[in-house]
């Protein structure tokens, strides 16, 4: 039948792919607790977001580790 032919296909919402992960931290940077963030101010100071309590810091939370320096490193 014409009359159905003559009808506008509805457009479909296109599905969006979820974000890529975030990249994994350099080999020296500091390795945060679970739920805790590291980001910078608008003047480029870095800062401490704790997630689960909602606050922030400018010193690195406790449980904080220094990475080593080494990634994927054999042990000589």
């Amino acid at each position: 039948p014409a009359h159905l032919l003559a009808q506008p296909i509805p457009a479909v919402a296109p599905i969006e792919a979820p974000p890529p992960p975030p990249p994994p931290p350099a080999a020296d940077a500091l390795i945060l607790p679970e739920g805790w963030e590291q980001k910078l101010s608008p003047e480029g100071e870095v800062y401490y977001v704790d997630h689960k309590n909602k606050s922030t810091s400018w010193d690195p939370p406790p449980g904080s580790v220094q990475g080593t320096g080494y990634v994927n490193a054999r042990p000589s």
